[in-house]
């Protein structure tokens, strides 16, 4: 699967414009611009997220304890997309 944004942002320090990410069973294994990942990969499965930033392999770690009251709140709704590419064929 390949999923195109108008930036992908794979690290602090590098920002494809009209880039994309080809994952396989989850896993990210390319990031580059649209026309390199295309040019390399099947482009039989694409998502295309529009005017997005996609940021793959980003995790979230920080965490702020004068918030942790709010912890069942934000059980309850979901504010996060995920893609589940767990049965991904690539």
């Amino acid at each position: 699967m390949i999923v195109r944004a108008k930036y992908i942002v794979p690290d602090s320090r590098t920002v494809n414009e009209n880039g994309a990410v080809f994952l396989c069973q989850s896993k990210v294994v390319a990031v580059g611009t649209w026309t390199e990942i295309s040019a390399t990969f099947p482009v039989d499965n694409v998502l295309d997220m529009g005017s997005a930033v996609v940021m793959p392999g980003w995790v979230n770690a920080h965490t702020h304890l004068e918030l942790t009251n709010l912890h069942d709140l934000a059980k309850q709704k979901k504010t996060i997309h995920r893609l589940d590419l767990a049965g991904c064929n690539c």
